[in-house]
């Protein structure tokens, strides 16, 4: 489906809700490929480690005066980002235990 952007020609619904998004999609994918390294280094985030990292982009972007993720946001943003919705980290291994 797509939405008539008058001059700029036409954007799926998907560019459209992007535009709408308080962190930009190469933003996200940033946080989403660091959450995973994070994951696969045996120490996964909390969600309220990713809020607060996404906070960080805001402010980093906007400055002092920035409009925060919302309570929802985590969520919404694991629905977008399937890839980082699930994972399990790897145990320790005994020998360095």
């Amino acid at each position: 489906m797509a939405i008539n952007c008058g001059v700029q020609g036409y954007r799926t619904i998907r560019e459209f809700n992007a535009t709408k998004q308080k962190l930009l999609p190469a933003e996200e994918q940033t946080l989403a490929d660091f959450m995973l390294c994070s994951a696969e280094s045996g120490l996964p985030l909390t969600h309220s480690q990713i809020k607060s990292y996404a906070n960080a982009i805001l402010q980093k972007k906007h400055g002092p005066t920035y409009e925060g993720v919302g309570c929802s946001w985590i969520y919404k943003f694991l629905k977008r980002n399937h890839k980082v919705s699930m994972h399990w980290s790897k145990p320790l291994n005994m020998q360095c235990a």
